[in-house]
């Protein structure tokens, strides 16, 4: 998704849902590969915080998602987040992270997640070789206080 799609995601998700926009944290970013999955998942799994993965994979004939690799997580109370993987047509990755819900978000749902995120997408780059990806997230909080 281009940078413009990502700021009409918000407008977007208002006008399908009438009255009660969208809440919460996007993080993303474009990858170079799509590591395999297993990695991925213990990645998650072995990160302080996380109770719980649920994987699921689908497949499209969209141009802008043939492929869509889904990490649903949670942790404790507060920790709930999903890591998705993107492969379009082209064969181009986008990574994203996110916590969104219809209507709000506690804050410290965001709170408790935020730094998660940051410790998933270490493991990333330390075991599946998803170089440089701290610097080239590009965060996003819709009606929540970005931590």
């Amino acid at each position: 998704m281009t940078r413009g799609l990502l700021a009409l995601l918000p407008l977007s998700l208002a006008l399908l849902t009438g009255c009660d926009p969208a809440a919460g944290i996007v993080r993303r970013t474009r990858v170079p590969f799509m590591p395999e999955p297993a990695r991925v998942g213990m990645v998650i799994r072995t990160t302080p915080g996380i109770d719980d993965v649920q994987y699921q994979h689908s497949e499209g004939n969209r141009p802008d998602a043939n492929q869509i690799h889904t990490f649903h997580y949670r942790g404790g109370s507060n920790v709930y987040g999903t890591l998705q993987f993107v492969i379009d047509s082209k064969k181009h990755v986008e990574l994203s992270q996110s916590h969104l819900r219809l209507g709000s978000v506690s804050q410290d749902i965001i709170d408790a997640t935020h730094p998660v995120m940051l410790q998933i997408e270490v493991g990333l780059e330390q075991t599946c070789g998803l170089t440089n990806l701290q610097n080239s997230i590009i965060e996003r909080c819709y009606r929540v206080k970005c931590p």
